[in-house]
């Protein structure tokens, strides 16, 4: 068994050395990706995918963290996000083979 590799994209390494939180870790050659939501430093539409996240490590608050205010936006940035997680590990959305997904209101939101 070879030692996990934690991987860091560079949007996210503040957020590793404030909270050693590693967004993914691959493992025996699978990639685990930690929870992520679509998010922004004001609750709009992000410029980037991490940006978010990256606004809260650079305050080193969570507070800084929003989600993103429409639901179809906040889907879009977290796969934009996940898709950007799963870049620094080699990978990428077609290499899924599980995900796991959490909603509020999903009946609302289902169209989306």
């Amino acid at each position: 068994m070879t030692d996990p590799v934690r991987i860091i994209p560079p949007a996210l390494q503040a957020t590793y050395d404030n909270w050693h939180f590693a967004p993914a870790v691959i493992s025996n050659g699978h990639v685990f990706v930690s929870g992520i939501i679509g998010t922004s430093p004001d609750g709009e539409r992000p410029s980037g995918a991490l940006a978010g996240a990256e606004a809260s490590a650079a305050t080193s608050e969570t507070i800084a963290l929003q989600a993103v205010r429409d639901p179809e936006a906040q889907f879009d940035t977290a796969f934009e996000a996940l898709s950007a997680i799963l870049h620094h590990a080699g990978a990428t959305l077609a290499d899924l083979v599980e995900i796991t997904t959490y909603h509020v209101d999903m009946a609302t939101h289902m169209a989306a």
